[in-house]
């Protein structure tokens, strides 16, 4: 039963890049179709195939989209175009409006089959290498995503490498998350053959290429931090750092007084070999 009153009709014409994702939800089509009170909108994207969803306008007038991809995701995915301190607001909203419990909310989706078997294929690279791809997600090797760009935007599309390289990083520091056992058992389950679930990515060996990774970010991060201070920023608070084949890339959140939004995000490369701080545009 709904609280608030939700205008419900169809989505934009490719609802995989309708917005940011702000949850996802177990919940099944005649759920989502009686929430809507009518038939649910189909279609099928290029890249991701088959979709079921709708969209909907609630009191706040900040849109959402409630899609389904049946070659991606088992949920419903919940997204928005507002900007990143109003997704908790809108996640909020949606679960009043529509009363829906928050024993549905799935983190992190668990994956389709498809997605399964694309990883399950892939083959192990001895001589893969490794990087930090996240400051927060952890270490991956080369050859655990697929190489031709087709597989490997639908495989990052789902996130679920990201979340089990979040994971992985946890067991290999000695952390349990629970909340992410169901996709880790669905991986070992369905893939077993994906390179991301050998024994020695998350052992000792693995632990001191983590710890390295860890301390050569840092250092790019500490850099960056002083490149931002020397022109005026006087406390730099960083969002994000990755790593890439050739420089550290990280992102800081805007000054004091500019809008909280990723287009005022300021975003640096710092070089591996040289470490001279370049600006990346946004």
């Amino acid at each position: 039963m709904r609280h608030k009153p939700i205008i419900f009709g169809p989505p934009v014409e490719r609802p995989a890049f309708s917005g940011r994702t702000v949850a996802f939800f177990d919940i099944d089509d005649k759920r989502v179709a009686a929430l809507a009170e009518r038939e649910l909108y189909r279609g099928v994207d290029e890249e991701f195939g088959p979709w079921v969803g709708v969209a909907g306008r609630p009191p706040s007038d900040r849109r959402f989209e409630l899609i389904r991809f049946d070659e991606v995701w088992l949920q419903f995915r919940l997204t928005t175009s507002a900007d990143r301190l109003s997704r908790s607001e809108v996640h909020d909203e949606f679960l009043t409006a529509t009363g829906i419990d928050r024993s549905t909310v799935v983190h992190p989706p668990l994956l389709s089959a498809r997605v399964l078997s694309i990883l399950n294929t892939l083959p192990f690279d001895p001589h893969a290498r490794s990087e930090l791809t996240h400051l927060f997600d952890g270490l991956r090797w080369s050859d655990e995503l697929p190489t031709d760009e087709a597989n490997r935007r639908l495989v990052s599309f789902s996130d679920g490498v990201s979340h089990a390289h979040f994971y992985r990083t946890c067991l290999t520091r000695g952390e349990e998350r629970p909340e992410y056992r169901p996709l880790w058992n669905q991986l070992a389950i369905h893939a077993p053959n994906w390179p991301g679930m050998r024994p020695e990515r998350r052992d000792e060996s693995a632990r001191r290429l983590l710890n390295g990774h860890g301390e050569a970010i840092a250092e790019a991060v500490a850099i960056a931090k002083d490149h931002l201070k020397k022109a005026g920023i006087a406390e730099p608070r960083l969002y994000n750092a990755v790593e890439f084949p050739d420089c550290y890339g990280t992102l800081f959140y805007p000054p004091p007084g500019m809008p909280a939004s990723s287009h005022w995000f300021i975003s640096m490369d710092v070089c591996k070999k040289t470490k001279q701080v370049r600006f990346r545009p946004r």
